[in-house]
């Protein structure tokens, strides 16, 4: 009778395990997925960004557009986009192996600090992109300046009487 009831217990025990793990792994694909939809955003911005910096240099490079700091930020938002896909796409394995382990609460743990880590990653990437965009503004704004103020206008207005 007692070996039942052991038996039964640990039966019910290695379920509770199982499902617990299943769990884990349906939240990671989830959170995986949601990270992996963020970084293809990022880089569909990026992307935008980009186009528009070399429409820009393109139409107004020669006459003195300088959008050096534009392409500084956007090039270090695409490595930070980069990062972060490749920490994405490395999640799964983390949860696979965390689930091997012996004290996969533990284990468990140290994935989600990856997973903020990981969103860190992709939130700085953002902001990269948005002073990317904030730099061409002000480029661009500067450049008009310039040139309203070295290009003689013809304010003079004639009347007939």
């Amino acid at each position: 009778l007692v070996d039942e009831m052991k038996k039964k217990q640990e039966e019910r025990k290695a379920e509770l395990e199982a499902k617990a793990k299943e769990r884990v792994t349906e939240y990671s694909e989830k959170v995986t997925e949601r990270l992996l939809a963020a970084v293809t955003r990022l880089d569909d911005i990026t992307a935008r960004v980009e186009t528009r910096i070399n429409k820009l240099l393109e139409q107004h490079g020669a006459a003195g557009l300088k959008l050096d700091a534009a392409t500084a930020k956007l090039t270090e938002a695409k490595t930070a986009i980069a990062s972060a896909e490749t920490s994405a796409g490395a999640i799964m394995a983390s949860v696979e192996a965390a689930l091997a382990t012996e004290d996969p609460k533990k284990a468990i743990e140290e994935v989600k600090k990856e997973i903020k880590n990981i969103i860190e990653e992709i939130k700085n990437a953002h902001e990269l992109l948005r002073d990317a965009v904030k730099e061409i503004n002000k480029a661009v704004t500067a450049f008009n300046k310039t040139r309203k103020t070295s290009t003689p206008t013809n304010t003079a207005t004639s009347t007939t009487n």
